[in-house]
């Protein structure tokens, strides 16, 4: 009888062993899930704003997503009754911007921006040829607020605003004029006022500023 009470006994101290044995493993060997405080942190991902952007009354300068900036072909001035060819030069042999050679043309200076983009082109033309007007004869005239339209090598077009019409003495034309500094323009010249012969020249020049309104692809 005492054999089998001292066996129950022993019985009964290995289950107790087995248990915090069990207990002991499970809390220092088992892995233990992390708490929220130790996962780490995950910036959020801003989502795209929508902004809204005031569209200005008119474009500063025209910007095509290609990056190209093609050359104008032809200026139509519908008050003058002008539609007229557009060439492209350089500078003549006294460094000055060419014009064309012939009286109907217009020329475009190519070492310049071209009507509309950023900076400021440079269109003249004549306004006599001998005994005869040329292409830009009636151009002091031309009031503000007309429209312009000129075309583009490519096919593509664009429609501009008269903003300013001026006549200069030869040797006091603002300085402006020729320069590609300052807001996106397009300058249009021309000889006025009286031909001088000692000077092979108008003594004034007339000079047109455009602004553009919108371009057209074609």
């Amino acid at each position: 009888m005492k054999n089998r009470q001292s066996r129950v006994l022993i019985a009964v101290l290995a289950f107790i062993f087995i248990l915090s044995s069990g207990w002991f493993i499970y809390q220092n060997y088992i892995y233990k899930l992390p708490v929220q405080e130790d996962l780490p942190t995950v910036e959020p991902v801003p989502t795209e704003a929508t902004t809204t952007v005031p569209r200005p009354t008119e474009p500063t300068a025209f910007a095509r997503a290609d990056g190209e900036m093609p050359a104008p072909s032809r200026i139509v001035i519908p008050f003058l009754e002008i539609d007229a060819i557009v060439e492209s030069v350089g500078v003549d042999s006294e460094g000055r911007m060419a014009t064309s050679d012939t009286a109907e043309n217009v020329a475009w200076y190519k070492y310049g921006p071209s009507p509309g983009f950023e900076g400021n082109a440079l269109l003249d033309g004549h306004n006599s040829w001998g005994k005869r007007t040329a292409v830009f004869a009636k151009l002091p005239t031309l009031p503000l607020d007309e429209s312009v339209v000129v075309y583009y090598e490519d096919g593509s077009w664009a429609t501009f605003r008269v903003i300013t019409n001026n006549s200069y003495p030869l040797d006091n034309v603002p300085s402006s004029v020729m320069s590609f500094e300052g807001p996106t323009r397009t300058t249009v010249i021309t000889c006025t006022g009286t031909y001088r012969a000692s000077l092979g020249t108008h003594d004034q020049r007339c000079v047109v500023t455009l602004r553009q309104i919108e371009y057209f692809l074609s």
